[in-house]
């Protein structure tokens, strides 16, 4: 079983694959099964999780091409921010890669991408709202690709952030892991109180364009990535 989340960056895909793994891995323990490291793919590779190499389709292509991944006894779980290759959307479709979204309003992803760059700057100029609307467009355009290739979970920041317990127990319903509301809520206390395990999401203020970007600058990001703002006007928050 491959378990991939894809998201745009800053959209709490780093904490909705922590918390979905956390839930896989009891799930595993409890059935006897395992969580495989496939290092035979001769890349970088950590606990896991892909740190780099996941971002290119051949990666997870190779994964496909193992046969043991159809095991429903064993789990590998995979994170991206990359577009998906036809073999990934077809494995979706069919069911032999179970697909977690996350995604937020593009004027609130724009922002923590530039605060994102301003702390790892190290004297280099900070990244200017044109480019990171550049990055968030070709962003909107991968989200599409993933969201209309085949059946999927669509966890939005806003839930991340306020309701973790709800977006756990919907991981826990998309992924058929059995787990009772009281596992759920024990794997989720855990990545709450150990932060390093839990990504560097910031549950900080959310809808935080509104106080910090003029109507015409979050009006342009809108433009640019309708999709990602058809998703948050869906979403009830």
């Amino acid at each position: 079983m491959i378990i991939l989340c894809y998201g745009p960056p800053k959209t709490a895909s780093s904490a909705a694959f922590s918390m979905m793994r956390a839930l896989v891995r009891r799930h595993m323990k409890q059935i006897g099964g395992r969580v495989a490291k496939p290092d035979h793919i001769g890349r970088r590779y950590a606990d896991g999780l892909f740190v780099t190499v996941a971002d290119l389709p051949e990666t997870i292509d190779t994964l496909l091409n193992d046969p043991d991944m159809a095991s429903p006894e064993l789990a590998v779980f995979v994170k991206t921010h990359a577009g998906p290759s036809p073999q990934a959307l077809e494995a979706v479709r069919d069911g032999r890669i179970r697909l977690l979204i996350s995604h937020r309003h593009p004027a609130d992803s724009a922002l923590s991408l530039i605060d994102s760059s301003r702390k790892i700057s190290e004297g280099t100029a900070v990244k200017t709202l044109d480019e990171v609307t550049h990055q968030i467009a070709w962003s909107d355009r991968m989200l599409r690709q993933w969201a209309e290739g085949g059946p999927n979970l669509m966890i939005d920041f806003v839930s991340m952030a306020t309701r973790p317990y709800e977006v756990g127990a919907r991981i826990n319903a998309f992924l058929d892991l059995g787990l009772t509301p009281e596992q759920v809520h024990e794997e989720i206390d855990r990545l709450e109180a150990d932060k390093t395990r839990y990504g560097k999401f910031n549950k900080g203020k959310v809808d935080r364009r509104n106080d910090e970007m003029s109507p015409d600058e979050i009006a342009r990001l809108e433009q640019v990535a309708p999709y990602m703002t058809e998703l948050y006007v869906a979403n009830p928050l």
